[in-house]
């Protein structure tokens, strides 16, 4: 029978894949031009774009290859999270991007290891403080009114139906986290946790595919897929060490 490797194993494997698909994203065409050839003519923001995705794809995937420590494998991973700050046009602050990306992380990398260490206490913990983190970026007021307000005035934008189903669609992590939050407190669900880490990992490409009519955000929806995988996955390494080692 068929069996999945072990969890470092799989760790390592995420990593390298994870790689490739940054160095897949830094390829891919952008108006007919594929990336290395645009490096060396495109614009500051967008250099710094493709510079961020080539470098951190190959840093990942000869971390996963090497036979390196696993907690220096865990390190690389996750600090390839910021590639994806520089990626996409989502209308987003820098700031506001790398909180947003370090907050699905931590849910994420919980949300794994409670499904493997059910019975530790530190990932309920921090899981439950992610959540917390989450639901401030709904409510704090980043600029201006509170996001949750003004996803409120897009649903209620009648004569705008693209505006409702980006508001909409703003709205899908709720229901995760509340099922999170559930898994969390319970170890009845713990099992549930890796399946929801991946529909996270899966709504944040989603949004920038909405613009797939724009090839670069084909692109770049790849690379934040990528650097949030491994970046969660990186961190769920730590993570289970130590609740393997301090499991009350």
């Amino acid at each position: 029978m068929l069996s999945l490797p072990q969890f470092p194993q799989r760790i390592r494997i995420v990593a390298g894949l994870s790689g490739l698909l940054l160095l897949v994203a830094f390829v891919l065409p952008r108006g007919g031009t594929s990336g290395i050839a645009r490096l060396p003519l495109a614009p500051p923001g967008e250099f710094i774009a493709l510079w961020t995705m080539m470098l951190s794809g190959a840093v990942v995937l000869t971390a996963a290859v090497l036979p390196v420590p696993g907690l220096f494998r865990a390190c690389i991973s996750f600090a390839s999270l910021p590639a994806w700050a520089v990626v996409g046009n989502l209308p987003l602050a820098l700031p506001l991007r790398l909180s947003v990306g370090c907050v699905a992380a931590l849910v994420c990398a919980t949300l794994i290891v409670r499904t493997h260490v059910s019975w530790a206490q530190l990932p309920r913990y921090l899981g439950l403080g992610s959540i917390a983190l989450l639901a401030a970026l709904y409510l704090l007021p980043w600029h201006g009114d509170p996001p949750l307000r003004q996803i409120v005035h897009m649903l209620t934008a009648t004569q705008d139906p693209a505006a409702r189903f980006i508001a909409i669609y703003l709205l899908l992590p709720v229901p995760v986290a509340l099922l999170s939050l559930l898994v969390q407190l319970g170890s009845d669900l713990s099992a549930l946790g890796e399946t929801l880490a991946w529909l996270i990992f899966l709504w944040a490409p989603g949004a920038l595919l909405i613009q797939s009519f724009d090839g670069g955000q084909v692109a770049a929806s790849l690379a934040t897929f990528a650097t949030l995988v491994c970046a969660s996955y990186g961190l769920s390494e730590p993570l289970r060490s130590l609740s393997l080692r301090y499991p009350s």
